[in-house]
């Protein structure tokens, strides 16, 4: 059976979010089927248009699976991204992440939608 994620979600304190909050600590949660508890995957934090690792903002590997899904603590923080050719290099830039939860072992990649960051 295939692997895969289908659900991912922000939470704090049990309780749902629809977008974080700079410097509070929640939750990434992602529910998955077709990986057995204990296994392990990785976790990594992107900006929304990321192309490749230098767009990393943080990254959790060997996260356990329990009961059908993965938590990883983050404290949210703001991450500033490179400009490109096209961005004044002083702007702001109102932040948007995904996470990315993979595993080799059981051939998956699967990415949430964007997180906004307000603060």
């Amino acid at each position: 059976m295939k692997a895969f994620f289908l659900q991912f979600q922000l939470a704090a304190d049990g309780s749902e979010l629809d977008k974080a909050m700079i410097g509070a600590d929640i939750k990434l949660i992602a529910k998955c089927k077709g990986v057995p508890n204990d296994k392990k995957v990785s976790v990594k934090m992107y900006h929304k248009s990321y192309t490749d690792d230098t767009d990393l903002i943080k990254k959790w590997d060997a996260v356990t699976v329990t009961d059908e899904k993965i938590s990883v603590p983050w404290k949210v923080e703001y991450v500033a991204k490179k400009p490109d050719k096209t961005t004044d290099e002083n702007s702001y830039i109102e932040p948007e992440y995904v996470f990315v939860v993979e595993s080799r072992e059981f051939e998956f990649k699967e990415e949430s939608s964007a997180i906004e960051i307000k603060d």
